[in-house]
């Protein structure tokens, strides 16, 4: 639910804050930092690396969608996103990790629709 929240609190933030150069916050994407990530380089360094991409994460994974995370996610969210790969008996979904993300607006923009149009699950199944 990560993602529900972050997208709750830069809504109402955009709506209200412009940035310093006068423009509008919206549609800038966003980049997510747990906050005991460290880095020993500079951040704008890093950040400008990846500028162009859609979405950046340490780590994508294929987890094992057990029974109690239905609990913890929408029906839509599991017709759409769970998936059985070949040679396994159980569903599995596709998990990135959340310690630093980063989301173009592109993305984020088609992650708030998917939101808004009922599919939600918890972020962390790790």
């Amino acid at each position: 639910y990560h993602d529900e929240a972050i997208y709750y609190a830069k809504q109402k933030f955009e709506s209200q804050y412009e940035s310093r150069s006068g423009e509008k916050w919206m549609n800038h994407g966003l980049w997510v930092l747990e906050d005991d990530v460290e880095w020993s380089g500079n951040w704008n360094d890093l950040f400008d690396k990846y500028t162009k991409a859609d979405f950046v994460a340490s780590s994508m994974q294929q987890k094992t969608f057990y029974k109690y995370f239905r609990k913890m996610s929408s029906k839509k969210f599991q017709e759409r996103f769970v998936f059985k790969p070949d040679n396994h008996t159980r569903p599995h979904v596709i998990l990135a990790e959340e310690h630093l993300v980063k989301y173009s607006a592109r993305f984020e923009k088609e992650m708030r629709q998917l939101l808004d149009d009922g599919y939600h699950a918890h972020s962390e199944y790790g």
